[in-house]
């Protein structure tokens, strides 16, 4: 670890550790150091490719990669580092303030959540996890058939779509990577916006030794689809995110168990769907009850999400604020900054145009 230097540890687990580490120009990165001990040569470096991919991910909502690399019996994987901690902790601060997460943070947070995964899908690039090592554990005996269901599905997603058949900008010889759709792998940076990370890591972790045991919480987020041994897909995704909506603003996760992982699954198969508190509008009530219809042919769709009334209000606002930045890096150091309340200076027609491009597949 010559080029960076270790500042302090920030959390251990099954796989390993991550620390906070900062290189010569004193910029700060966070290592993901993860135990490769049990794998053979060749998994060391399907590794390697799998993060390399990660490392061609640019979106403003998804932690940036920026190498990995190998030393001794470790994979070290080294991504920007977010000041503001990841969204479980958040939301953990404000239930001990008893604090309730407004409204407006809320959507500013969905609007993002749906842009990055807007973009992960345009990309072929399923949040699938280690969702489908839970459904193993639940129905062992479907193993195999499960392994080949969503070996299909990744395969088939580098086929394009007919109108756009080469939109994947990743290599056709890789599955895509993954990760794990959780409020600890959402994290916030220095502007207090989320950004989706560990893309990959649950890719890497299946050839470790201590996968199984990395699995410990992340059930809450299964769809009702994989809870019934189906193929994961993109609605999947939407469910997921609709379970953070939820999580932030009650401070706990929609579907519940103290009996084990059988009976949530049956819970979040069965058990009604619960409303928002109160003090949110039935707008947001509407829109996140219709990420958490249990057919996913019917659910609401990440495009559909992106273009409905309340999520497009904070798109402008959003790309209004984009605009106004820009402006404000072209203005001489002696002009003052236009003031947030002088509005963001852009035309209708731009404003028109920049939306479109960040809801059309």
């Amino acid at each position: 670890m010559n080029k960076y230097e270790k500042i302090r540890d920030i959390g251990k687990g099954n796989y390993g550790n991550t620390i906070l580490v900062r290189d010569k120009k004193n910029d700060h990165y966070v290592m993901k150091i993860i135990n490769i001990s049990q794998m053979t040569p060749k998994e060391k470096r399907q590794c390697l490719k799998e993060v390399e991919l990660l490392s061609k991910l640019n979106h403003p909502f998804i932690v940036k990669y920026i190498e990995s690399y190998i030393e001794g019996d470790t994979l070290r994987i080294v991504m920007k580092h977010c000041k503001g901690g990841d969204l479980y902790h958040y939301i953990q601060n404000k239930k001990k303030q008893n604090t309730p997460i407004k409204e407006t943070r809320i959507l500013i947070w969905l609007t993002q959540i749906l842009t990055a995964l807007k973009f992960l899908h345009s990309n072929h690039i399923l949040h699938r996890g280690k969702a489908d090592a839970w459904v193993k554990l639940v129905q062992p005996a479907h193993k195999n058939r499960l392994q080949h269901a969503h070996k299909g599905i990744l395969q088939n997603a580098y086929k394009g779509t007919p109108q756009n058949p080469h939109k994947s900008t990743l290599r056709h010889d890789h599955f895509p990577p993954v990760t794990d759709m959780k409020s600890l792998n959402i994290l916030i940076d220095n502007d207090k916006r989320v950004r989706l990370c560990d893309f990959g890591i649950s890719k890497v972790l299946e050839n470790t030794m201590d996968y199984a045991n990395t699995l410990i919480g992340t059930p809450y987020y299964l769809s009702p689809e994989l809870c019934k041994d189906k193929k994961y897909s993109w609605p999947s995704d939407v469910w997921a995110t609709g379970c953070l909506i939820y999580e932030l603003a009650t401070f706990r996760t929609p579907f519940h168990s103290t009996k084990g992982i059988q009976q949530l699954c049956y819970n979040i198969r069965y058990a009604p769907i619960p409303d928002l508190p109160n003090i949110y509008s039935k707008e947001l009530n509407n829109i996140y009850k219709s990420m958490l219809i249990r057919e996913p042919n019917y659910r609401a769709t990440v495009q559909q999400l992106l273009v409905s009334d309340i999520v497009q209000r904070q798109l402008k606002l959003l790309i209004e604020e984009k605009i106004r930045e820009k402006q404000n890096m072209k203005r001489p150091l002696k002009e003052k900054p236009a003031a947030e309340n002088e509005g963001s200076g852009a035309n209708e027609q731009e404003v028109k145009t920049l939306l479109l491009d960040v809801v059309d597949a």
